[in-house]
Formats: C-alpha cells, sequence, structure tokens
C-alpha cells in the first residue's frame, strides 16, 4: 500500500474513533434515572476508544510527517488540551504535544474517565454529567507522582485542525 493511501486509511479510523468518542463523551447521565446504569461501560468504552485513537493517530502522524506534508506542523505542537496533574491535584501548563498525549495513553498505567455536570447553554449546569476529560498517567509520569489530564473536546477539537490540513494535503497530493 502506497504511504498516500496509509495516510488515507489511518486518517479515516482515526476519524471514526473520534466520531465516537465525541458521541460517547457528550452522552448525558441525568440522575436519578435508569440510564446511568451505562456511565461505567460508557467509560469503560471511551478508555478503549482512546486507545484506538492514540494507535491509529501516532501511526498516522508518523506517515504524514515522513511524507514531508504541511499538515505535519500539528504533530508536536503544544496542545491546549494537554495540562500536567501535580500529585496534589493541581493543574498546572504544559508543552505537551497531542503526539505526547498519544505516547502517554499507549504506554498508559492509568487511565480514568472524569465525569460531572457541564456548562449548559443557559449558563447553568447540567443535572447529569458527562466525560468531559480523562487523566493518564504512564511511566513517564510516574518519577514525580503526576499525570496529565487531558480535556477531551479540546482534544478532539485539534485532532480536527490537523483532519482538515491532512485532507488538503490529501487532495494536493492526489492532484499531482
Amino acid at each position: 500500500m502506497s504511504r498516500v493511501r496509509s495516510i488515507s486509511h489511518y486518517l479515516e479510523r482515526c476519524y471514526d474513533t473520534a466520531s465516537l468518542l465525541a458521541a460517547l463523551s457528550s452522552a448525558r447521565t441525568d440522575h436519578p434515572s435508569a440510564l446511568s446504569i451505562f456511565s461505567e461501560r460508557q467509560d469503560q468504552q471511551i478508555t478503549a476508544l482512546l486507545h484506538e485513537f492514540a494507535f491509529n493517530g501516532r501511526k498516522l502522524f508518523e506517515l504524514v510527517e515522513r511524507e514531508g506534508w504541511a499538515s505535519a506542523k500539528h504533530v508536536r505542537r503544544p496542545s491546549t488540551a494537554a495540562h500536567k496533574e501535580l500529585a496534589n491535584g493541581n493543574l498546572v501548563d504544559t508543552k505537551l504535544s497531542v503526539w505526547d498525549v498519544f505516547g502517554r495513553l499507549i504506554h498508559s498505567d492509568r487511565v480514568t474517565i472524569d465525569r460531572s455536570a457541564t456548562p449548559a447553554p443557559d449558563g447553568n449546569e447540567t443535572i447529569g454529567e458527562s466525560a468531559w476529560a480523562f487523566n493518564v498517567a504512564s511511566d513517564k509520569d510516574m518519577k514525580d507522582d503526576s499525570s496529565t489530564f487531558v480535556f477531551l473536546e479540546l482534544l478532539l477539537s485539534e485532532f480536527l485542525d490537523f483532519d482538515r490540513d491532512v485532507r488538503r494535503d490529501l487532495r494536493q497530493s492526489m492532484a499531482e
């Protein structure tokens, strides 16, 4: 398979996984509700999808970099989605890229999904909880007992920016 076809393949796999992550993370479990029993299963599914997203995303990043496309600028750019969570629970800014986040997921020792009420369009909080973030700890975090806290919507938004640019590069490549 040519590298361009591989890029297209992995891009579609990432896009499919990202769309499922968006659906599951925005599903709200209102309390009290019989449907709230699905929260734990949804968290397990989100965790599995995050790993799939990371594996396919890293492969896609590698291929785009090897092709030398302009969209490769996204690969190692600092992410606004990722923050370092210290042992005391405080969040601090970090220079991690989506590449780094994917690496932590791939090598993770622990992944937890954070659920809480989220802002509603009227300015109040929702009654139910949704999965709005995740926390991942890998061998790179264990030195200082920290972890990486990631806002899921921001991560998916950054992927969509990358996706737009890769699709532009794909079109240009096919036109040549």
